[in-house]
This record gives C-alpha cells, sequence and structure tokens, in this order.
C-alpha cells in the first residue's frame, strides 16, 4: 500500500510538477518489511505553484499527509533552529528534480551532523538558552490564567516538552519522530545523559499532580533545577578574550552614549536617564565578565550575575545614582566614571584615538 501511494506521487509530480519540485521525501523511514502502515512525506518546492501539490487525505482509515517543505525551512532545522532534525537523519529522497537539489540537501544534512557533533562549541547551549526563556511563558500561564485543573495539566504539558527539545539540544541528540509517531519526547528525554536532579522525580510530580498548585509548584522546580543544569554547563565553554583586543575601540564608541546620558540629566529627563544609564551599566559589565571569566552574557541571563564586573571595577551604581534625583551630583559621578574608565584602558595598554581637532583627524586619515 505505502509503495503504491510513493508511486502514485512520484508520477503526479512527474506530469504536473517536475519544473517546480526539487525533491520528494520520505522521513521516519520504516523498511517495507516492518510493520507500520505510517508513511511521512514532504516535498521541497522552487516555485509558489508546486504549493497546490499538497495533499491530506485518509485511507482505509489511516490519515496521510504531504506537505511542502521550503528551503528556508529546512535551512533552520539543518542549524538547530528547531528540533526536528528527524526530518533530516531519519530520511529518504524518493525524488529528485534535479542533481543539484540532492546535493544541496545531503549538504544541509552533513551540516546538521555537524552541529550535533558539537563542532561549533555552544551553539547548542545558546539554543537551549532560548527554549528556556521560551518556556516561562507556561509558568506565567499557570500562576495568572489557569482555571481548571486541565488549564494547568495543558500549560505543563507544554513545559514539559519545551524541557524535552532543552534536553535534547544539551544531549547533541534529536527525538526520531514527532506527535504522529510512536515517539514520547518525555518519556525518551528521561533516559538522557544529562538532565536536572531528580528529573524523572520532577516529571511525575507534575504529570501525577491534582492540584493546580501543586502542578505549578513542580513545574517551577522544573525550570529552577533546568535553569541550573545550563548555567554549569555554560561553564564548560568559557574562553577568555584578551582585554586589549575586546576594549580596542569600545570606549570612542561609548562616549556617544556618555553625552546622551549627560544630556538627559541637564535636561531632567528621568525616563531616558534610566534607558542610557542601564544600557551603559550592563553592556560594561557583559564586556568585563567576558575579559574576567571567558563567558558572554546577555538579557537572557540574570543581571546580577555579571553585574559584580562593573560593581568591582568602578565601585558604583549608575542606576541607582539616577533614582537619587540629584543632578549634579550624577553629572559628578558620570565624570569620575569616565576619568575611571580611561585609567582601566591606560593599565591594560589600550590605546585611544582620540583627536583634538579636525587637522589632526585629515592628518590620520590620509
Amino acid at each position: 500500500m505505502k509503495q503504491q501511494i510513493k508511486e502514485l506521487i512520484i508520477e503526479k509530480i512527474k506530469r504536473e510538477y517536475k519544473d517546480t519540485v526539487d525533491l520528494l521525501v520520505e522521513y521516519n523511514h520504516i523498511d517495507e518489511n516492518e510493520s507500520s502502515n505510517h508513511l511521512n512525506l514532504y516535498y521541497i518546492p522552487n516555485h509558489e505553484k508546486a504549493m497546490t501539490l499538497s495533499t491530506q487525505f485518509i485511507l482505509d482509515g489511516i490519515g496521510y499527509d504531504l506537505f511542502p517543505m521550503k528551503w528556508e525551512r529546512l535551512i533552520g532545522i539543518a542549524s538547530m533552529d528547531s528540533p526536528q532534525a528527524y526530518l533530516f537523519e531519519e530520511a529518504n529522497i524518493l525524488y529528485a528534480g534535479n542533481p543539484e537539489a540532492e546535493k544541496r540537501f545531503q549538504q544541509l544534512r552533513q551540516g546538521l551532523n555537524s552541529v550535533l557533533r558539537g563542532d561549533y562549541k555552544d551553539a547548542l547551549l545558546n539554543k537551549s538558552f532560548e527554549y528556556l526563556n521560551e518556556s516561562y511563558i507556561y509558568l506565567f500561564n499557570m500562576k495568572n490564567n489557569c482555571k481548571t485543573l486541565t488549564d494547568y495539566r495543558m500549560e505543563s504539558l507544554k513545559l514539559m516538552k519545551q524541557v524535552a527539545h532543552i534536553l535534547a539540544f544539551l544531549n547533541k541528540t534529536y527525538y526520531k519522530g514527532s506527535n504522529g509517531s510512536s515517539v514520547s519526547i518525555i518519556e525518551t528525554s528521561m533516559t538522557f545523559e544529562i538532565k536536572p536532579e531528580n528529573y524523572e522525580v520532577t516529571i511525575n510530580d507534575i504529570l501525577d499532580g491534582q492540584e493546580g498548585e501543586v502542578i505549578y509548584n513542580a513545574s517551577e522546580k522544573l525550570i529552577l533545577k533546568l535553569r541550573q543544569l545550563l548555567e554549569e554547563s555554560r561553564s564548560q565553554y568559557g574562553e577568555k578574550e584578551p582585554f586589549e583586543l575586546l576594549f580596542k575601540g569600545y570606549f570612542e564608541e561609548m562616549m556617544k552614549y556618555l553625552n546622551a546620558f549627560k544630556n538627559a540629566i541637564r535636561n531632567d529627563n528621568f525616563i531616558k536617564q534610566l534607558e542610557v544609564s542601564s544600557f551603559i551599566q550592563e553592556e560594561v559589565a557583559q564586556f568585563l565578565y567576558k575579559t574576567e571569566q571567558g563567558l558572554w552574557f546577555d538579557d537572557r541571563n540574570v543581571f546580577s550575575d555579571y553585574n559584580m564586573s562593573f560593581l568591582e571595577v568602578f565601585s558604583m551604581d549608575l542606576i541607582e545614582l539616577v533614582y537619587s534625583h540629584q543632578p549634579e551630583q550624577l553629572l559628578k559621578t558620570i565624570d569620575a566614571f569616565e576619568s575611571q574608565f580611561r585609567k582601566l584602558l591606560r593599565d591594560h595598554e589600550v590605546e585611544l584615538l582620540e583627536f583634538a581637532s579636525i587637522e589632526a583627524l585629515k592628518t590620520y586619515m590620509k
């Protein structure tokens, strides 16, 4: 039956779409001798006209879905932007409109294998943090919007599946199927080597919860333990960068923010003061932490994790000084910050590209 369906589709492509379909691919491929009635197919179009090939039908009580997969989406999957590597790894090309398309597909598959091997250092860890931050919406929904036990269970299931994807990233692997297969990603994630402490126990606490509060508390516990695991994993990728290289040209750019900060103080614009001061303090802290610990932090991370690098060097809190509403003192503090920053650069032998006149700049530009 499956072979007949595949032949019918290939014939249709050759007859009506030979110039607009690059590839026909079977994924989650199972040998014909194995007992399975499932047939999973997608095709790669090269023109909008091929979108009409998309077909969903039922035959002998079994649902089939032939859907388009554009190259742009496959490129994202190959870089593990989404956890659907099975669309490559468990794939078998049934039809190729041209050899270039087949070659391109194989190159993307090789690129995916490189990512899964860990050739790109912390790429999968960064993707894990992205998925982690997206998972907080489910905790928010449980805390603020759930009304029934079913609501809590639905949000917690979405959260557990998100966590399962994160663990696949951390373990440099993927799930060999989705909802339409026999694969349970939550169950499979329990078999991974890298996972949060007491992972199975916490998952079962969520699944067995009979009250919304119990489900929420267990879900929050899971996320906290997962974040701790990610932070521990991050330390493996620390790579300190020389101060003089990281900060070369940095202060010159920073001057425009310092001037914007001073103008906001003189204009008594409190909100602008907050915007600029928070930007300066956060970014400088991130750069300092990179030179000290070898790790980049960004707005996905807790500010307190890297703010100590700023406070230890400059002994001032620009944000709290803004809240003091003392403009004269704040201007003096900004001048002191600039002076300390310049000294810090001199101590690390970072030369500033600073000109006293346009004539000096002209000479430099010649």
